[in-house]
């Protein structure tokens, strides 16, 4: 094994010292835009690229791990390593086994996944509180951000730093094995596809990535790797050689040269590498702006896209002029009797920001309504959406569409006010086409030239046609074969490409129903160059919409995603119109795992039929089958939802009542999912019926009563509560149990502050509607597991409703503790300040040379002081029965966010604090109060009581006078368990209400005077 894994100089950033600035030349390569062009959302403009890439020798965002996060094998995916030495005929054991490979990655995709989600919350703030950019979060000139130790900065930079840091994590940093085992094999790396979460995710046998331990003066983490026989970082998990920017590589040229480690040497194995590792980076960013629209809406994810790509978002993101193009000929009679084409314009119109809205400081969009038949005319003049008029568009005449546009154009153009080229959109509305479509593509092509992007909606003929209404006719109608209306096949193939060459969606509608449908596609994929919030090729499907696509083995896989609800039964439906065979793959992003696979047949159709078994985001994933040239080709995507669904009739009134938990039914117009989470469906009360409440959602009637069956209080039974597996946003699903103390059950001790009792979070237990604290909530989403966790959680598993339980399980507090196969203690999530300050800790285990003289850490960390001290100053070190949960525990792991440290390691770090005296020696008023140190009092509690097993009752109580109880009993009922078994056995806890606060005194003085005969307690001694 050493001989694989020869030292070399570690990865960086910079150039020089065998370092090729590698995370920078793939970030550029995947993300930024060619010179002088603007971007659209999928490219970042100068500044901003360099803010995420690095420049000159910074590492940017992408980087920042190494320069703060050198020592952390989460960041870096490190230690992940495993070499099935049987599978390829290598004589002995590889030193750690696949289990533990898979665990170490399994946790490296966590953390990559937490900084994704810090960047999708910073990201919030991009925004101001009326929705619109903020100027002073956004703004770059002159002013790079500082990524380092998690310091807070603009939101922009915050927002880029956690993207960043995920993408660190991904490209080049995972290795393949097979490539070690077979020198004359080439591998390209499978890896998960999503840094969103590991659940479910099955880590391939032949992945791996290197070992990495600095041990003395070896700085490459190489040495101590080399004597334990195990892969190297240096060797397997980063290929050095040279990365050209892709404007000076000339096309069908090679991205790389001179690669320089043993696997990227193999054939074309460096270059394979670092085009996976450019798609993975742009496909990381497309998940990111997909998550943006979960989040926060097609809207405000638009902007904050919009705002992180461009470099001048303030100016360069609002001021969209927008035309409304509705089709107002005869053939509506039949496919649109109801106007709904007007209403869904309408819908389109409301989401637009309005002259009030916008205030004084911003611009507002403007909006202008044109209506067509054979001829066209403006319904209502550009101008503020809030007054817009759609009054007289009616159901007569023939078609011309290419008249509407080119009004359209013309009105858009001629107006000043807001910039033309990317800032405008036209939106269509039509079941018809043009008989002479030469007309329609020239204004196309026009609008494409002036960065107006176009986007059709064609409704096409219902399968069993309904009835007409009775309208008054126009002596101007036509026959109604020269206006032939959209069917869903006969678009010419030159009609489709036109639109999307304007960035447009093109949609085939499949109802009038589904319109609305289309309008909220086209707020997704965005009406205008800077709305792009999704790819051009790929974005979300919505039911009753097909959509057309180009595809390009060149650009990579396009990326279709759709949010299904538990027992929906889906039909993806791809169909080739000039492109060549196509791959589709049904993907399940959260999971991690592919579902289904199909290929397109000889009819040019590849068809996938799913049943979600529970709430799941799907990715379908198009690509060409053909991998030589750069084959491209139009083809279209549907999704289809069973007859009845959401765009069909009901067959369930509304009115009918929810029964099984996840069960379908139809309530009103639409599918709906009976849920008792909280999440989308609200409480009304036992024994309702689903009820509409205008927005085809409904409430689910709550179980009565609790969940709670009676413990044996004579036994030491207590219950245990299971979490079930989940990530994300996921509702938490939960399951009790009874268990005895004395069967020695494995379970986890969750240890943690409460917080406030009216702020709470619903999470499903037994099957009911259970209401928990934020905090508590906060903790079981972090420390939810893929497989199903057993914890012990004191608000979950006490009634705390019966006071006799109460009373029954505190006084087995001792033993509940104690007898966890782990204590967990949940600090709370960590804000930037806390991941300085967990920051500056790691560095205190690292090198506790900087701190060992007094006052050294504070000189060491001037003002990032206060930022170690908010770690220690949370209310979980406050809390009076913190004291005993962490004192009696076998094992200790400490969690504050995505961290998790050793009880071992936090008390390393408050020995420091103790040592370093620093309200004595420095006399810093901001730093001597001692309320920020409570946690040194705990500590040496914990450190006494570990060492003599027993600590007076006087002395926990005098020590513990500042610390914090819900219930003023519990400062005396939380001690009891680390002091004598006298002191146990008199004093009895009891949660009654005649048990009040100044009998527990009596109780406390009666004991101190009988048994211990002493009256310290009463003399204050």
């Amino acid at each position: 094994m050493p001989a694989l894994s020869p030292p070399v100089l570690s990865f960086g950033t910079i150039n020089g010292g065998g370092q090729m600035a590698e995370h920078e030349r793939i970030t550029r390569d995947a993300l930024a835009c060619p010179p002088g062009v603007t971007s659209k959302g999928d490219c970042f403009e100068p500044v901003s690229i360099d803010q995420l890439a690095g420049k000159s020798g910074n590492p940017g965002a992408v980087g920042a791990p190494d320069t703060d996060e050198t020592f952390s094998s989460l960041a870096h995916c490190d230690d992940a390593d495993y070499l099935d030495f049987a599978k390829y005929h290598i004589p002995g054991t590889y030193p750690r086994t696949r289990a533990e490979a898979t665990s170490a990655l399994l946790d490296c995709i966590a953390h990559l996944s937490g900084r994704f989600s810090d960047g999708l919350t910073a990201s919030k703030d991009l925004l101001d509180g009326k929705g619109r950019i903020a100027k002073k979060e956004t703004n770059l000139d002159g002013n790079d951000c500082t990524f380092f130790l998690g310091v807070s900065g603009r939101a922009k930079c915050n927002a880029i730093e956690g993207l960043g840091r995920a993408l660190h994590g991904h490209p080049p940093n995972i290795g393949c094995e097979p490539s070690w085992a077979s020198p004359t094999r080439i591998v390209v790396c499978p890896r998960p596809r999503s840094a969103m979460t590991p659940a479910g995710f099955t880590v391939p046998p032949d992945l791996s990535t290197g070992c990495f331990i600095i041990s003395g003066i070896d700085k490459s983490g190489a040495n101590e790797c080399i004597k334990q026989g195990r892969i190297t970082h240096v060797t397997l998990n980063k290929d050095e050689g040279v990365i050209n920017i892709v404007p000076s590589v000339p096309p069908g040229s090679p991205l790389t040269s001179a690669p320089k480690t043993p696997r990227g040497t193999i054939g074309t194995n460096f270059e394979l590498a670092i085009q996976g590792a450019i798609l993975e980076t742009r496909r990381q960013w497309a998940d990111f702006r997909a998550e943006l629209v979960s989040r926060y809406g097609p809207a405000q994810a638009s902007l904050m896209v919009c705002a992180l790509t461009r470099d001048h978002p303030w100016k360069d993101c609002v001021g969209r002029k927008i035309a409304l193009v509705i089709d107002s000929s005869g053939s509506n009679q039949d496919t649109d009797p109801s106007n709904l084409r007007i209403a869904a314009a309408q819908e389109f119109d409301a989401t637009l920001i309005t002259k009030d809205a916008a205030g004084p400081d911003d611009l507002p969009d403007l909006v202008t309504v044109i209506d067509f038949d054979e001829g066209a005319r403006v319904v209502y003049p550009l101008g503020d959406p809030a007054s817009a008029s759609f009054a007289g568009i009616d159901s007569d005449g023939g078609t011309f569409i290419a008249g509407g546009i080119s009004l359209a154009i013309d009105k858009l153009v001629k107006d000043t006010t807001d910039p033309t080229q990317d800032h405008t959109g036209i939106v269509v509305f039509t079941d018809g086409q043009d008989s002479d479509i030469s007309s329609l593509l020239a204004a196309l092509n026009g609008a494409a030239q002036l960065g107006i992007r176009v986007s059709f909606g064609f409704l096409s003929p219902p399968p069993n046609p309904i009835a007409r209404r009775e309208v008054r006719r126009s002596s101007r109608i036509r026959p109604r074969d020269l206006y032939p209306r959209q069917s869903d096949d006969s678009s010419p193939p030159e009609l489709l490409a036109a639109v999307l060459k304007t960035g447009g969606v093109f949609g085939t509608i499949n109802s009038a129903e589904a319109q609305h449908s289309f309008v909220k596609l086209v707020i997704a994929r965005g009406p205008t160059n800077i709305d792009s919030i999704s790819p051009s090729n790929g974005g979300p499907l919505f039911p009753g919409v097909t959509v057309v696509a180009l595809s390009s083995a060149a650009r990579g896989p396009d990326v279709f995603t759709y949010h299904a609800t538990a027992g929906q039964n889906l039909t993806f439906e791809t169909q080739t119109i000039t492109s060549p065979v196509l791959n589709v793959t049904l993907h399940d992003v959260r999971g991690s795992k592919d579902l289904k696979n199909a290929a397109t047949n000889a009819t040019g159709t590849a068809t996938i039929v799913y049943e979600a078994p529970t709430d799941i985001d799907l990715q379908l994933i198009v690509s060409p089958a053909a991998t030589g040239g750069n084959p491209t080709g139009l083809y279209s995507v549907k999704l289809q939802l069973p007859a009845g669904g959401s765009n069909g009739a009901c067959s369930i009134a509304a009115g009918s009542p929810c029964q099984t938990t996840g069960e379908m039914k139809c309530c009103g117009t639409g599918f709906i999912t009976c849920d008792h989470g909280g999440y989308v469906f609200r409480d009304c009360g036992p024994g309702s019926a689903c009820k509409s409440n205008g927005s085809n959602n409904v409430y689910w009637p709550p179980s009565s009563g609790h969940p709670y069956r009676s413990l044996r209080l004579d036994q030491p039974e207590i219950r245990l509560v299971t979490v079930a597996p989940g990530s994300g946003n996921a509702r938490i699903h939960c399951q009790l149990r009874h268990a005895s103390l004395t069967d020695n059950p494995e379970y986890e001790a969750l240890s943690y502050v409460w917080g406030d009792p009216s702020d709470t979070r619903p999470i499903s237990l037994d099957g009911q509607v259970f209401q928990v604290t934020a905090n508590l909530h906060a903790a079981l989403r972090r420390l939810r597991h893929r497989t199903k966790k057993v914890f012990w959680i004191d608000a979950i598993c006490i009634n705390q409703s019966d006071p006799r339980e109460r009373a029954h399980q505190v006084h087995m507090m001792r033993d509940i503790f104690s007898s966890a196969k782990r204590v967990v203690a949940w600090l709370r999530e960590a804000d930037e300040n806390g991941r300085v300050g967990l920051g500056i800790m790691a560095t205190m285990r690292q090198q506790p040379w900087c701190c060992r003289s007094p006052g050294g850490l504070r000189q060491f960390y001037s003002v990032l002081w206060g930022c170690l001290l908010g770690i220690f100053d949370r209310p979980y070190w406050k809390r009076v029965w913190v004291v005993q949960e962490l004192a009696v525990a076998r094992n200790c792991q400490v969690v504050c966010g995505d961290n998790r440290q050793s009880l071992e390691e936090h008390m390393l770090v408050i020995s420091i604090l103790l040592y370093d005296s620093v309200a004595s020696a420095h006399q810093d008023p901001v730093l001597s109060g001692a309320e920020p140190l409570a946690c040194t009092s705990m500590g040496q509690l914990i450190l006494h009581y570990q060492k003599r097993k027993e600590v007076g009752l006087l002395e926990l109580i005098i020590s513990t006078s500042e610390f914090e109880a819900t219930d003023p009993r519990d400062k005396i009922y939380a001690l009891l368990g680390l002091s004598s078994a006298a002191a146990r056995e008199s004093i009895i806890p009891e949660y009654c209400e005649s048990k009040t606060m100044p009998q527990v005194s009596a109780d406390l003085v009666e004991y101190f005077i009988t048994k211990e005969k002493s009256l310290d307690i009463i003399l204050g001694n």
